[in-house]
């Protein structure tokens, strides 16, 4: 099986909100949490990205946003953190 970097985790995860959750309100993006080493947990970032039109545009503003060490990361684990209410992404070292 492929290793997942976190670029192509990030193209495929769609960061869209349902509209219905926010009365009125469109265009809401979820944010997700990137550990950006493995080996410590205080070590993290949170990102959202409009992901409301092409995909060109999306990995635009991720290659804009990210610097290319930490997208070509290899991903170690996605899980949902109940507590937190997001997604979590752990990225080796």
């Amino acid at each position: 099986m492929e290793k997942l970097n976190l670029k192509n985790f990030l193209i495929r995860y769609n960061f869209r909100k349902a509209p219905d959750e926010y009365e009125g309100i469109d265009y809401l993006t979820d944010v997700i949490r990137i550990y950006l080493d493995d080996e410590n947990e205080n070590n993290w970032i949170e990102l959202g990205v409009y992901d409301f039109d092409n995909l060109e545009d999306k990995i635009k503003r991720l290659d804009a946003t990210l610097n290319q060490d930490i997208l070509y990361r290899q991903v170690t684990m996605i899980e949902y953190n109940e507590e937190l209410g997001k997604t979590c992404v752990i990225l080796s070292k």
